[in-house]
């Protein structure tokens, strides 16, 4: 499961009551949590690349995750046919 939240300045990790929810966690709980230092671009999403395919993706290519992030949001800008008409 993926949702964003919010560290306080003493460090703490805050998550909604849903997200919570969802966790079956309740105050005091101990959960495992994968933490990134930017969440997934609402382009990505709308694309339908997780956050799963974005870190395969630097893993394999031996870049950071933002970079793989990045590449992916510009990913297929400089096709034929996508931008500048071609003169004639």
């Amino acid at each position: 499961m993926a949702f964003t939240a919010q560290i306080t300045p003493e460090g703490q990790v805050l998550v909604s009551p849903e997200v919570a929810e969802r966790l079956r966690a309740f105050a005091g709980s101990v959960v495992a949590v994968r933490v990134t230092d930017e969440p997934l671009s609402a382009a990505l999403k709308a694309r339908g690349i997780a956050d799963e395919e974005v870190d395969r993706i630097a893993s394999a290519q031996l870049v950071s995750r933002e970079t793989a992030a990045r590449f992916l949001l510009i990913e297929g800008a400089l096709r034929p046919g996508r931008g500048r008409r071609a003169r004639r």
